[in-house]
């Protein structure tokens, strides 16, 4: 079984084993309503990851070949929020 394909604060791959025909464990995991409400979102917002590794959230990846994508306007929010020390507006620098 392979292993949850999401980062932890640090940056650092979680652990756990990815639940069967999905990407992330149980904790990581959307909830469903949670993945309607990112693809819903008909505005977008440009953003740049600043970490290391690779980043899966939602149907995006980031890397550091990938930093800046657009994404829905609530992941926007959802990322800068929980994640500040990854993700930044694309139009600012830090």
């Amino acid at each position: 079984m392979a292993r949850c394909q999401a980062l932890n604060k640090n940056g650092q791959q979680c652990g756990n084993q990815a639940l069967p025909d999905s990407l992330y464990c149980r904790v990581h995991q959307p909830k469903e309503e949670e993945k309607m409400v990112i693809i819903k979102g008909p505005r977008t917002v440009r953003i740049r990851y600043k970490g290391q590794g690779d980043y899966i959230v939602a149907s995006f990846t980031f890397s550091p070949s990938a930093r800046e994508q657009e994404v829905p306007e609530r992941l926007a929010e959802f990322l800068l929020d929980e994640e500040p020390e990854l993700f930044t507006l694309a139009d600012r620098e830090d």
